[in-house]
């Protein structure tokens, strides 16, 4: 038996703590960006409504991701991911590009 595997255990669950914070303050920020450009956005109402939408679920997702039990939240991400391959790299990729793009701006 491994003697370490608490220990083991102990660390990634902080490291899950750590990165649903940092992904909840990411899509906050991203979402400040966001509301902060809509004004200038061209192509009318339309476009300006659905920057004003994307907004508004970025926020809710920071929102849902700060209530969440980081194990809950683990397991259906883990669910989700063996069911859609496809579509969970393409998340991971924008949300990976959204983030990267608000850190940059810092």
């Amino acid at each position: 038996m491994n003697t370490n595997q608490p220990a083991a255990n102990d660390l990634g669950r902080q490291a899950m703590d750590q990165g649903a914070s940092a992904a909840a303050e990411g899509l906050d920020t991203a979402a400040a960006a966001l509301r902060q450009g809509v004004a200038g956005l061209p192509g009318g109402e339309r476009v300006k409504d659905f920057a004003r939408g994307a907004t508004d679920r970025l926020s809710r997702g920071a929102d849902f991701i700060r209530s969440r039990d980081p194990e809950r939240m683990r397991a259906d991400i883990r669910r989700l991911v063996t069911s859609n391959p496809g579509v969970a790299l393409v998340v991971a990729a924008a949300c990976g590009f959204a983030v990267g793009r608000a850190l940059l701006r810092r």
